[in-house]
């Protein structure tokens, strides 16, 4: 018995599956996340568990957002996947909100469908990092690709400085398997 609990706590490691972005953790810079009209900065002293993390600012208060993207990654239709993010943002340029978003695209490159436009991160402190998690499906009209974004958004008046920073972006396929059979 005491040896099938400590294999199970070694292997408990691999039970999510694969991290499916690439540099996620932003150790050696921002690559390959992007925006082209809004390029992301690399703080290489600042990080959740380690240095290197992900920054972006806006000077507007016009209650904008500004999106990241991560590259597009293959996906299973109907699978689950599990999703996660370090972030933070200073107590001198707090954005409006923040939040990561999943979209979906099906084979030809159309967007099928986002998730979750309505989940906003915790705003209540700030110079933290804090954590968010989810869990998403791939129900959408077929999607065999995701990419996903995170934003900041700006507030409609009276600050100018708006800044996000996040570190330890996940994106996993959940391997617990889910029926809806009774």
């Amino acid at each position: 018995m005491v040896l099938r609990c400590l294999l199970l706590v070694l292997l408990s490691g691999s039970v999510y599956g694969q991290q499916l972005l690439s540099n996620g953790h932003f150790t050696h810079g921002v690559s390959p996340w992007d925006n082209p009209y809004h390029t992301p900065q690399w703080l290489s002293t600042d990080g959740h568990h380690q240095p290197g993390a992900l920054m972006f600012s806006d000077q507007d208060n016009n209650s904008g957002s500004i999106y990241i993207y991560s590259e597009k990654i293959p996906v299973v239709p109907g699978y689950h996947y599990l999703i996660g993010t370090s972030y933070k943002y200073p107590a001198s340029a707090t954005p409006a909100y923040m939040k990561m978003i999943v979209e979906w695209y099906d084979a030809s490159d159309n967007l099928v469908s986002t998730w979750p436009w309505h989940t906003v991160f915790d705003m209540s402190q700030p110079d933290t990092w804090l954590n968010f998690d989810g869990e998403v499906s791939n129900d959408y009209g077929g999607g065999v690709f995701a990419r996903v974004v995170l934003t900041l958004q700006t507030h409609p008046a009276g600050t100018m400085n708006n800044e996000a920073r996040y570190d330890d972006v996940l994106f996993y396929q959940d391997t617990v398997f889910m029926s809806d059979f009774e």
